[in-house]
């Protein structure tokens, strides 16, 4: 099924610093009504950087300061997509985007055990998607997790106990990753399948029962992930993470289904001027900001029909894994994240215009669904097998004659 990327914007409320700053809230969502189902109409919201220079951007979605986790889950097809397209088959992916402090983490969550109101998409995407196993399944279904981040363009699992590296040096100004030391690991390399699936080699995936399982693992994990502490972000991410669920089941209908469930925080954009960063901090930073940029490359060429440019999707480790997600076989959700702080305008704007330019990539989504067949069925298949194998064997006798110069009977 075609279908274009689902984008979405949540304006988060301005935060402490900023308003110690007297910053003034600059963009504002126009749609007031918080349905708790994603609908066709398009919503609004405006940038009003100053009274008489308004602008407008048109989204799928557009959440506002006021909208709780709950509408976040909901409104952005996110909780569609969990119970109703992973079970059809599909794939499905929704990637946070947008600068440093925006609310990427707080809105995807990380703790899957988290059954309060603050919990984000991630924990509700997993309760969700096992009590569906067992009303559309029966419980029959397996989940495979697969865990893993790129940071400074390597490729680190976050499921393995080996994963940890030697936190770098701390500069004066900021604390030092909040990581175990360990020796580093070997980096995980990106591979391909003869039919084009990208995948990584030697990945953990492990198989899950529970979203408490879910909860305990990822909990575990993301002491793993690098996090720092920026002038612009307490506890910012220094590297995308990539969470993934391999889903294989039956529906009652007899039908085996295999679909996935990708689950992308990026790291945020950010001004190097403005997070103070310095030594291990800046480096990170030109780092994140090198894959942001060949990501947006790539949605540039995506979401241009009329250009017979190639998607760039080897220029970066983010752009090779994210290659079905971004133009392939994926339903897939972009949530960009801004700051409403005139102090953000910037890169909250940088973030807008990138996010329009998303609305216009299509994907192709096919289904992954094997129809059962009966044992009759089955045993028909087999006898024409057999027939066809004895008429190519007849056939492959009838050339040899010939080419030995045999006459053959006609």
């Amino acid at each position: 099924a075609d279908g274009n990327v689902r984008v979405v914007v949540r304006i988060r409320p301005l935060s402490s610093t900023e308003r110690d700053r007297g910053c003034k809230e600059i963009i504002t969502s126009m749609t007031q009504d918080y349905g708790t189902a994603p609908d066709d109409a398009a919503e609004v919201l405006q940038v009003a950087s100053h009274p008489e220079d308004k602008r407008w951007f048109e989204f799928d979605a557009v959440l506002g300061d006021r909208a709780h986790q709950r509408d976040v889950y909901e409104r952005s097809g996110a909780k569609d997509a969990v119970v109703d397209d992973i079970f059809k088959g599909y794939n499905a992916t929704l990637l946070a985007y947008g600068q440093t402090g925006a609310g990427k983490t707080y809105t995807m969550g990380s703790a899957a055990g988290d059954s309060s109101e603050h919990a984000g998409i991630l924990p509700r995407a997993c309760q969700d998607l096992f009590e569906t196993i067992r009303t559309k399944c029966d419980g029959n279904a397996k989940v495979e997790l697969s865990y893993l981040e790129i940071y400074n363009e390597e490729i680190r699992d976050l499921m393995s106990d080996n994963s940890a590296v030697a936190n770098s040096p701390s500069s004066s100004r900021h604390k030092t990753s909040k990581r175990p030391k360990a020796s580093a690991p070997k980096p995980l390399k990106i591979r391909e399948t003869l039919n084009g699936e990208v995948y990584v080699s030697g990945l953990t995936a492990q198989e899950v029962k529970s979203p408490e399982e879910i909860g305990g693992l990822l909990e575990e994990a993301s002491k793993r992930r690098v996090v720092a502490s920026t002038a612009m972000n307490a506890v910012s991410s220094r590297s995308h993470a990539i969470c993934a669920f391999l889903v294989k089941g039956v529906l009652e209908g007899g039908e085996k289904f295999t679909s996935k469930l990708t689950l992308v925080d990026l790291a945020g954009s950010e001004r190097i001027k403005k997070t103070g960063a310095e030594g291990s901090r800046a480096l990170e930073g030109i780092h994140i900001n090198k894959s942001l940029m060949c990501l947006g490359q790539v949605v540039s060429a995506l979401s241009n029909q009329k250009s017979k440019r190639k998607p760039p999707y080897r220029d970066s480790k983010l752009t090779r894994l994210l290659q079905d997600s971004l133009g392939g076989n994926s339903r897939t959700i972009m949530l960009a994240c801004v700051s409403p702080a005139d102090y953000n305008l910037e890169e909250s704007s940088n973030t807008l215009r990138y996010a329009t330019t998303a609305r216009n990539i299509k994907n192709t989504a096919t289904k992954n669904i094997v129809q059962e067949i009966s044992p009759e069925e089955a045993l028909k298949l087999q006898r024409e097998n057999q027939l066809l194998k004895q008429q190519v064997a007849e056939l492959q006798e009838a050339l040899r004659k010939v080419s030995n110069g045999s006459p053959t009977q006609s």
